[in-house]
């Protein structure tokens, strides 16, 4: 089991590397972002989120205690990057609480409208409300696959949507040696609604 757990993590890593590229050239061809005129029936929040000051933070990175494998990975990954951004640790919980960047199907994002079970195999959507950011994709759980026999890693595509349009990270090839991550010791962000999916979908 441990060595499968591992096999997963690595895979994943990979996968994130590869970011944007990945979801864009490999995973999903075609995929469109679309400005989403708040479907959820919430009263539309335009007010910017303050990630990170002077390189210190309130901001906490939020996902069940249950999460899928991939989700976890991902909420590493974006505690990396911002950290590696802005000089400010972003601690991971599994506990949510205002300000947070909540990853994955949770109840929290379920009080905002989103969950990613309904999602098409492979999307997320970005949402900000409340001085929170919210990135929720169609994730598999660590023992099931989809109809193709694959995985669905739409929070972890979510992330990576989100590193490269708030924060400007760009991977040029997979591996650190291709990572951009801007330096930028406050950080605040606009206010964002963004839902992509395949065209498959």
């Amino acid at each position: 089991m441990m060595m499968g757990l591992m096999k997963t993590s690595v895979i994943h890593a990979m996968a994130m590397s590869l970011g944007v590229l990945l979801w864009l050239c490999v995973a999903v061809p075609g995929a469109s972002a679309v400005q989403d005129s708040n479907p959820t029936g919430t009263p539309e929040d335009k007010t910017p989120i303050t990630l990170a000051t002077d390189s210190k933070t309130n901001v906490i990175i939020y996902h069940a205690p249950d999460a899928p494998i991939s989700v976890q990975m991902a909420a590493k990954e974006l505690a990396r990057i911002l950290r590696a951004a802005t000089g400010a640790t972003f601690e991971i919980r599994t506990e949510p609480a205002t300000p947070m960047i909540s990853l994955g199907s949770n109840d929290s994002a379920k009080s905002v409208g989103l969950d990613g079970a309904s999602m098409p195999e492979e999307s997320f959507r970005i949402l900000t409300r409340d001085q929170n950011v919210y990135i929720v994709g169609h994730d598999t759980r660590d023992d099931q696959r989809t109809a193709r026999g694959g995985r669905s890693w739409g929070t972890s595509y979510g992330v990576s949507t989100f590193l490269e349009r708030a924060v400007n990270v760009r991977w040029l090839m997979p591996g650190p040696v291709g990572e951009v991550i801007p330096q930028q010791s406050s950080l605040t962000i606009s206010s964002l609604d963004i839902i992509e999916k395949p065209d498959f979908a």
